[in-house]
Order: structure tokens, then C-alpha cells, then sequence
């Protein structure tokens, strides 16, 4: 005799008490209450024409539940933005997946008497197995809706910055009905422009003459045509860095130079605004304001050899430093000398001095002077002996002289011939 299926768990049932045993419950999921939900959601195409009659707009939509939807969802139904309109009102069909994690669809005509402009679309309801319920409007994908599609409006927003013989122009995209597949820039005066794609908003046009000032418009393309040119924008004037300075020369003077030096060749575009000296050896930098085209150099060292470079600044930067001027060795006249020392022996007289500083020069002679008298000395001498001289009082001086000039008079020596 063969057992039913129910008479066979009444059995294990009976005997499963008889032995004193019970069974654990069985697990209880827990219920769903969420909505079904919308993973993704399109219109193909997202645009159309109906200049030339009416077209076809499929809406696909992937829908996900725990406990699956409803066999008779979702509805859909789709509304223009701008008016009451409505179109494809209906259920649309699952075409992959299942009831827990399909993709449904829906293809709608919209005849050539709909209105133009944006139209949205609306789900409903969305209903599970178990009785969850929501509806959907998708606010980020729009279908565009147009009567004879037209070439984009012109750019907005046009802004130039200078740059070396280019500028970088840029914009605000402008309102279009099919997308803007490109840019052209073109600068005035004419010779240079740039095309860049759709998706751009800046360019650089370069081929730019320093020195003169341009603006530039800007037109968008499409795939109808192109847009009007942009209105123009800021005037900009690119540069370049200047060329260095030339004929660079250089004049000693006491603890300075005087340099003077001929305006750059090329000054980029840009007039200087100023040179930058470099002293060398050492390096310490002077800058003089343009359009000098010479400067005076202090705090030198006397005695101390020295050339000097000189660049030029303009409004992009500093150029190389030229070639180096002519060495010069600052110098000043002598220091002044400590007083003579004097011995008296009858009528002869002799003087001594301590050779003197030549102040970065070297001494070329010494000048002794009193009363209305003087006497040159070889630079070589620290002495001087004056013979047959009158008895009287004597007041003798000393100066020391280089090529840049003499010293001041030593302080007085009193001397007596008796």
C-alpha cells in the first residue's frame, strides 16, 4: 500500500509526539513594504523633429521589487511641459528580465500636432505583488520636441586674456536644438581663429602679432549650421619678454658706476617698465624705472673690479641679461694724510709723510705747500728736504693726488728757522 503525501506527514507527525520530540518553527522573512523602484530610464531618440510628420519615441524603464511587479504595471503616460498635452497613454510590456528585475518598454507616435518644447514622462502606478505602490517622474530625462531644428543662438559671456603672440578666449554656451558640435574663434583685426569641439567653452587662439590689440567673437555650429557670431569681447593686446638691453657701458666713479645702456631691439609687445642691473661679481640686483636707459651704481668698493648686466621688464616678465659692460675700478681721490713730521738742523729743513691711501687709485705724486710756495713730489717720495731757508715761522701741508683728483690738505705742520 502506497501513502499519500498528506497521510505521510500526519504519520511523521504522530510519531514525531509519540517519542515526547517537537520541531522548530520554521524562519519568517520579514514582509516587504518597500516600493518597487526605478534603476533607469530613457527615451530613444531624447529629441525629434516633426517638421516632417509625426515620429516614433520608445520609453524603456528597468524595474526592480523584492516580491515582483505586478503582472498589470506600470502604466505610462507622457506630458508636455508648457501645455495640458498629453500622449501615449498605455501599459507598457516587460521585453527582458522578470517580475522582480525586468525592463519594459513602450513606444509611442507623437503626431506633428503636438506642441513643441519639453515633454516628461510619468509611470503609474507601480504596484508589487504585495500591494506596495508608488509612481514615478523622472525630472532628469526630457524628450525634446521641435518643428524644424535651427542654428544655435550665439555664445554669451565672451572674455579674452593675453598671452605671448595668443590669447585664451572664452564663453557661455548658447541655447541650441540639436547639440553644438563645434566652435570657431576669430579675432579682429583678422589672420587667426580656432575651432574647437562642442563641448568646450575656452579656446586658445594663437598666430597673434604682440603688440597690437585684438578682440574676438565667437560662432557655434550645429548640425543645421552655424550660429551668428558672438558680440566681440574685452580688447587684449598680447606680449612677449623683451629682448636684453645693448651697448652696455659703465664709468667708474668714487664707490659707484655710472652705466648707461641703448632700449632693447624687441620690446615683446609691452614697453619696458624697467631694467634690472646685476652687479658682478657678487650679483646684488639694482633696478632702475623705464625709459631711463642709464643708472648710477653705489655702494662699490674702491679699489674693487666690476662689470654689469642689465635686462629689461615688461608687463610678461624680464628678459636674459645682456652682455657685460666694460670692467671698471671705482676710485675716488685720496685720503687725506695725516700731518708731516719736520726736523730743523740751521737752514735745512726736512719733511717726512707717511705714504698716503690711494682711495682705489694708485698715487700718482705728492704736493707739499707753504706760504705762498709749493712743490711736487714723485708718488715713490715720503720725504722732502727744503735747504737755505729763511729764518721765520713755517706752516707746511701735505696732499696726496691720483687720477680722480687731489686729497685735502693735511692739518698744518708749524715749523721755525732760526
Amino acid at each position: 500500500m502506497f501513502l499519500t503525501r498528506p497521510a505521510l506527514a500526519a504519520l511523521l507527525a504522530f510519531g514525531t509526539a509519540a517519542a515526547g520530540l517537537t520541531t522548530a518553527p520554521a524562519a519568517v522573512a520579514a514582509p516587504d513594504t518597500t516600493a518597487p523602484k526605478i534603476e533607469s530610464f530613457d527615451f530613444t531618440p531624447d529629441r525629434i523633429d516633426l517638421s516632417t510628420g509625426a515620429k516614433s519615441v520608445t520609453v524603456t524603464a528597468r524595474i526592480t521589487d523584492e516580491s515582483g511587479l505586478d503582472s498589470n504595471d506600470p502604466f505610462m503616460i507622457i506630458s508636455s511641459e508648457t501645455t495640458s498635452q498629453t500622449q501615449g497613454f498605455g501599459r507598457m510590456d516587460r521585453v527582458s528580465g522578470s517580475a522582480t528585475d525586468g525592463v519594459y518598454s513602450r513606444t509611442v507616435t507623437m503626431p506633428d500636432s503636438v506642441a513643441p518644447g519639453t515633454w516628461s514622462v510619468r509611470l503609474y502606478p507601480l504596484t508589487d505583488t504585495v500591494g506596495n505602490s508608488n509612481f514615478f517622474t523622472d525630472a532628469a530625462k526630457k524628450l525634446q520636441v521641435r518643428y524644424g531644428d535651427s542654428v544655435p543662438a550665439a555664445p554669451t559671456g565672451v572674455q579674452a586674456t593675453a598671452g605671448d603672440a595668443a590669447a585664451t578666449v572664452s564663453w557661455t554656451a548658447p541655447s541650441s536644438d540639436q547639440p553644438i558640435t563645434g566652435y570657431t574663434v576669430t579675432s579682429s583685426p583678422a589672420g587667426a581663429s580656432s575651432t574647437v569641439s562642442g563641448g568646450a567653452t575656452s579656446a586658445e587662439v594663437t598666430g597673434l602679432t604682440n603688440g597690437t590689440a585684438y578682440t574676438f567673437t565667437v560662432a557655434a555650429t550645429n548640425s543645421v549650421g552655424t550660429s551668428p557670431a558672438s558680440s566681440p569681447s574685452n580688447q587684449v593686446t598680447p606680449s612677449g619678454l623683451p629682448s636684453a638691453p645693448t651697448n652696455i657701458t659703465a664709468q667708474r666713479g668714487d664707490r659707484s658706476a655710472r652705466l648707461a645702456w641703448s632700449p632693447p631691439a624687441d620690446d615683446g609687445g609691452a614697453s619696458p617698465k624697467s631694467y634690472l642691473i646685476t652687479v658682478l661679481p657678487g650679483g646684488r640686483t639694482v633696478t632702475a624705472a623705464a625709459p631711463a636707459t642709464g643708472a648710477t651704481v653705489t655702494d662699490l668698493t674702491n679699489g674693487a673690479t666690476y662689470t654689469f648686466t642689465v635686462a629689461t621688464t615688461n608687463a610678461r616678465g624680464t628678459s636674459g641679461a645682456s652682455e657685460p659692460s666694460n670692467a671698471i675700478t671705482p676710485a675716488g681721490a685720496p685720503l687725506r694724510m695725516a700731518a708731516l713730521t719736520a726736523a730743523v738742523k740751521k737752514s735745512t729743513i726736512t719733511l717726512r709723510w707717511t705714504a698716503a691711501d690711494g682711495n682705489g687709485a694708485p698715487i700718482t705724486g705728492y704736493v707739499v705747500s707753504w706760504k705762498s710756495k709749493s712743490k711736487k713730489v714723485a708718488a715713490t717720495a715720503t720725504s722732502l728736504v727744503l735747504r737755505k731757508m729763511k729764518a721765520g715761522r713755517y706752516r707746511f701741508t701735505v696732499r696726496a693726488t691720483n687720477e680722480v683728483g687731489s686729497s685735502e690738505p693735511s692739518p698744518a705742520r708749524i715749523v721755525r728757522v732760526r
